[in-house]
């Protein structure tokens, strides 16, 4: 009886030692993916913050165009009017003869 009951101890042991180990490989291989699934996310972040920085820029080139756009117009509008002044001129100048 004493044999047997040794016996079935050590069995017990062994699975344990197995069960133990199996637990510890699976810790580890968690700690590994949280750790990779951390580094994914600060690659993540690292991301959105180029992104949010990209929208920034886009946003200033933006208005800049819009900008030089307008100078573009406002010079145009001023040309138009020198031109038809000069044409005014000229006019006048033709008709004192």
């Amino acid at each position: 009886m004493t044999k047997r009951l040794t016996s079935l101890i050590k069995d017990q042991q062994h699975q344990l030692a197995e069960q133990l180990a199996t637990i510890e490989e699976l810790q580890k291989q968690y700690k590994q993916s949280s750790i990779g699934q951390q580094h994914s996310n600060a690659a993540v972040d690292a991301e959105r913050a180029k992104a949010a920085g990209l929208d920034r820029q886009l946003a200033d080139h933006q208005a800049t165009i819009i900008a030089q756009e307008s100078i573009i117009n406002g010079l145009r509008e001023e040309r138009k009017l020198w031109s038809q002044e000069l044409a005014h001129q000229v006019w006048i100048g033709w008709s004192l003869r």
